[in-house]
């Protein structure tokens, strides 16, 4: 028993000591650049889908391709980003990210990666089997896409005996699905150096 309270009060005193000389929290401004290091960081993804936002404002899809749904907004399908650097980065912070754009345009409707469809169809099979007629979803229809986003991050090293240059390249390319034709391309180069 005095074991057990020696224990207790032993740790408890860790527990004070761990908070004595902590660090103060504050809130920043999500689009002040932050990122001071070499590796990408979510300064880069917002460049990078600021790009594709200027490109897609600019691009006119076919009237036929806007007629085929009715509403009007064309359907891509943002698919993963291939991420061929060396050096980890989540690749799905700039897929999301340019799906935001994409959506906030009000020119486009993202479909959901294939990848990720399982997810819907699992649920669509437990609504079949646990749910009344009246509240199944109505439609069980997918809508295809006629364009797919696809795209790429590469990363170039160069150094001297002064300093190291890091340069990032992100493409993003706008393929539509039935032709195979590239409409346009993000290419978007980041340079980061250290002296």
């Amino acid at each position: 028993m005095l074991r057990n309270a020696t224990i207790a009060v032993l740790c408890l005193g860790l527990v004070g000591l761990a908070g004595c000389g902590s660090k103060q929290i504050r809130r920043e401004d999500p689009n002040k650049q932050l990122n001071v290091k070499m590796e990408l960081g979510m300064d880069e993804v917002k460049e990078a889908a600021e790009d594709v936002k200027q490109q897609l404002a600019a691009y006119q899809f076919p009237e036929e391709d806007r007629a085929l749904y009715k509403d009007g907004r064309i359907r891509v399908r943002v698919q993963t980003i291939d991420n061929r650097t060396n050096e980890h980065f989540d690749t799905m912070k700039l897929t999301d990210k340019v799906t935001t754009v994409m959506r906030s345009s009000g020119k486009i409707v993202p479909v959901m990666e294939v990848s990720a469809m399982k997810d819907v169809h699992e649920e669509r099979a437990y609504q079949d089997a646990m749910t009344t007629e009246e509240t199944k979803a109505a439609d069980r229809q997918e809508t295809a896409p006629r364009y797919v986003l696809r795209g790429n991050i590469k990363k170039d090293v160069s150094k001297n005996e002064d300093m190291k240059v890091f340069d990032y390249n992100f493409v993003l390319e706008l393929i539509n699905v039935k032709t195979g034709e590239k409409l346009f391309g993000s290419d978007k180069d980041i340079r980061k150096v250290k002296d």
